[in-house]
């Protein structure tokens, strides 16, 4: 399972809606559940260990505990292999001006 499915839980974002939350998803039109999965997303991976009351009600309100078990094992999942293929040098060259 990948990072993109999990947040979406059983359900799969079509690539409008993956485009639309490209970096503004609280602004996008996207389901509240979503949106949700997203917020904890970055909370995870910018602050784990602060993670807000508005972020973890609203997890809590659209997510069932299981969904969000599953999302936290798969951004460590996908954030260890990360910092495991930057350790052994495995990360591609990124050509000039590339966003990653």
């Amino acid at each position: 399972m990948n990072v993109r499915h999990a947040v979406a839980g059983h359900e799969v974002l079509d690539e409008a809606e993956a485009a639309a939350a490209s970096g503004a998803y609280r602004d996008a039109a996207l389901p509240a559940r979503v949106k949700a999965a997203f917020a904890l997303t970055d909370a995870f991976l910018l602050h784990p260990d602060d993670v807000d009351e508005e972020t973890r009600r609203a997890a809590l309100a659209e997510l069932t505990s299981a969904e969000i078990v599953e999302l936290a094992f798969a951004v460590g999942r996908f954030q260890s292999g990360s910092k495991l293929r930057i350790l052994f040098g495995l990360v591609p060259e990124i050509a000039p001006g590339t966003a990653v």
